[in-house]
Parts: C-alpha cells; sequence; structure tokens
C-alpha cells in the first residue's frame, strides 16, 4: 500500500510539471492603458502578449520598469522579451513580431459639429488640444500638422485637452487612440458625443520586442507569432481589444491578423 502512495505522488508531481506553465519576465513600463501594474492583467498589451503565449505553455510576468532601465536590461539579454518601444537600431538580435496597429488620430465633439479631413487643409485654422511635449516643436509628428495652419492649444496633460474639447475651447484633441478613448469614457461616463475622427492621421505598427541573445528568447518570438496568428482568427484578440475600446468600437486597422 505504502508503495503504491509513494507511486501516486510520484506520478503527480510528473503530471504537475508537465502542465505547468513556464515563466517569461517581460521587461515593461507604465504607460496606461497599454501598461500598467494598476490594471487588471496589467493593461491590453500584457494581456494580448500572454493570450498568444498561453498555448505555448507560457505564464507571462511583466516588471515595470523606468524606461531607461527597460532598455539597459533588456538590450542586456536579462529579458527576453519588452513591451518598451526604445531605440533598437543598433541590435539586430532584438526583433519585433507587430500584432497591433495604434493610430495617432483627431478626436472631436459631434455635439458642435462633426469633423472630417480628407486632407490636413481641411483643418487650417481649427484650436488643437494636445499636450506641451508634442504641441510646441518645429519638428517630428506635429510639423505637418502645424504648417498646415492647425492651431495648437498646449496643455500640462491630455486630460486637460479633453476637457477644453467636451466645453468647446478647443475644435479637435490629437491623441494615440485607445489613450484617448479611455480618458474620455473616465472624464465624461455616458458620454457618446467625444469621438475619433474616421481618418488617422497616422498609423503605427506595434508589437513586443525579443531578444534573440536571450535564453529562449528567439523561441519565445516564434512561439508568440504562432500564438498570435490563431488569436487574431478565432475572435479571442478582438474580445481583448474589445474590453479597451468597448464593443465593437476597434479601429478597422488596429488588430494585425
Amino acid at each position: 500500500m505504502k508503495r503504491l502512495w509513494i507511486a501516486l505522488i510520484v506520478l503527480s508531481a510528473i503530471a504537475e510539471g508537465a502542465f505547468a506553465q513556464a515563466e517569461v519576465k517581460v521587461a515593461a513600463i507604465e504607460y496606461p492603458p497599454y501598461l500598467s501594474a494598476s490594471l487588471p492583467g496589467g493593461g491590453l498589451s500584457i494581456e494580448l502578449l500572454q493570450a498568444a503565449l498561453k498555448a505555448a505553455g507560457y505564464k507571462v510576468v511583466p516588471d515595470f520598469l523606468p524606461p531607461a532601465r527597460a532598455t539597459v536590461e533588456f538590450t542586456a539579454a536579462r529579458y527576453a522579451v519588452s513591451l518598451f518601444s526604445g531605440d533598437y537600431s543598433k541590435n539586430p538580435e532584438i526583433v519585433q513580431v507587430r500584432n497591433i496597429n495604434t493610430l495617432m488620430t483627431f478626436f472631436y465633439n459631434k455635439a458642435k459639429g462633426e469633423v472630417a479631413w480628407t486632407s490636413l487643409a481641411d483643418l487650417k485654422g481649427k484650436r488643437m488640444g494636445t499636450t506641451r511635449m508634442t504641441g510646441g516643436g518645429a519638428s517630428g509628428v506635429m510639423k505637418p500638422i502645424l504648417d498646415a495652419g492647425v492651431l495648437a492649444d498646449e496643455n500640462d496633460n491630455i486630460e486637460d485637452a479633453f476637457k477644453k474639447l467636451a466645453a468647446g475651447r478647443v475644435d479637435i484633441v490629437f491623441s494615440v487612440d485607445l489613450s484617448g478613448v479611455v480618458i474620455a469614457q473616465r472624464l465624461f461616463p455616458g458620454e457618446t458625443n467625444i469621438v475619433m475622427a474616421k481618418k488617422p492621421y497616422m498609423v503605427v505598427a506595434g508589437g513586443p520586442y525579443f531578444n534573440t541573445k536571450a535564453p529562449g528568447g528567439e523561441k519565445l518570438s516564434k512561439d508568440f507569432a504562432a500564438g498570435w496568428a490563431v488569436i487574431a482568427r478565432d475572435g479571442t484578440a478582438l474580445a481583448i481589444l474589445e474590453k479597451y475600446f468597448g464593443k465593437g468600437k476597434v479601429p478597422s486597422e488596429t488588430l494585425i491578423k
């Protein structure tokens, strides 16, 4: 009888080991709603990463770090995966597997009239709420907008820009798509007039980065790509996106299949 119990314990341990998920530590930063230790599931990017790797037996464990440290630790191959978009142009061993597009776009208050544009010239003279980090410079992504005659209304934070939009003090707000959606939902619960323009200003492909020199890094990149192909087809990825954007409100450009 004693031998039987020993055999059962051994078999149980073997079975537990066979079904245990391998932990994957991921370098991340605070960038809600995409990444945040305060959000259930760690934010949108963590949830998508976990869903894609789950079938391959991985459990994602995010380490939230300051941006500079996240870059150093990841490039030093102390993490195989990073969700921080640093400058890796001099690191050929680092590869990105793109899975969602982020839209740089304009929000407007449809109670004040629709904002439709085909070229930036259509926005000439409009007051645009933005943050000081992106608003006043004459270079980067903002330059074509300002050169077209759009008037930048700079704010210390993007929340203040959305408050001005609701009050009619600016005509549009320049924001990342999901950040704007979440801010508007938080500031104005139940409000349906703060919406995105149908045409985005810029589409930026995003996705996790993998350091192929880190232990297991190359295999993880392939497992993620395979897992993503599955959840992009079966609706799992869309369901996660709708948790954040809202049912039926995910932009058509967002999901990369």
